[in-house]
């Protein structure tokens, strides 16, 4: 029983931590948005579509690290 609880134990730490290191990243690169986008092009049309698109897929990405970091966290366990 003891080995399930550190099972669910350690599955919420990483949950939690990767939702909030992947929230601190997303918004970095939404605050920074501009600059990144420069680094590949000049044009201002581009420019903004890139920006508006990367905040809409970065607000979106904390979702994906819910199911990712779900799954590995259950890979190496052998409960009997």
């Amino acid at each position: 029983m003891q080995e399930i609880l550190n099972v669910v134990k350690d599955i919420v730490y990483s949950m939690i931590s990767s939702v909030v290191i992947c929230g601190l990243m997303s918004a970095i690169f939404v605050v920074l948005r501009d600059f990144f986008a420069e680094i590949y092009t000049t044009d201002k049309a581009v420019l903004e579509y890139a920006s508006i698109r990367m905040v809409h897929v970065l607000l979106f990405e904390c979702l994906a690290s819910s199911y990712e970091i779900g799954g590995a966290a259950l890979r190496n366990w052998d409960i009997q």
